[in-house]
């Protein structure tokens, strides 16, 4: 219950946000329901269509990646090392924000009399 509670926290400042500061890139996400906008493909979709620029200012605003991990980026400065690529950061804003399997439901579905 509290995971759930903690993952529906995040999606609802993520909506938040998106509505406060990107909603002419993201227009459906402000009003998309949890349970769709919890889906891992609907997350990689909406994240991939985000510019860069943009991708790394929400994963800061959400605190996902630090402060200063976009710096680089708006100095054209070559430190490749503090930058990461698209599809790292795509891929953990997916992970942070996606639904969790639930370990209740995984423990209740396990037979009760293992089988040998």
């Amino acid at each position: 219950d509290e995971v759930m509670s903690a993952h529906l926290s995040r999606l609802h400042t993520l909506q938040k946000l998106v509505f406060k500061y990107y909603r002419d890139i993201l227009p459906e996400i402000p009003f998309s329901s949890s349970k769709e906008l919890g889906k891992k493909e609907n997350l990689k979709k909406m994240f991939k269509c985000m510019p860069f620029d943009k991708l790394i200012h929400l994963a800061q605003k959400l605190r996902v990646v630090s402060k200063n991990v976009g710096t680089e980026v708006e100095n054209k400065e070559n430190l490749v090392g503090r930058v990461p690529s698209r599809e790292l950061l795509c891929e953990k804003m997916v992970n942070y924000f996606a639904e969790r399997e639930s370990q209740v439901r995984t423990i209740n579905e396990l037979a009760l009399i293992p089988s040998e």
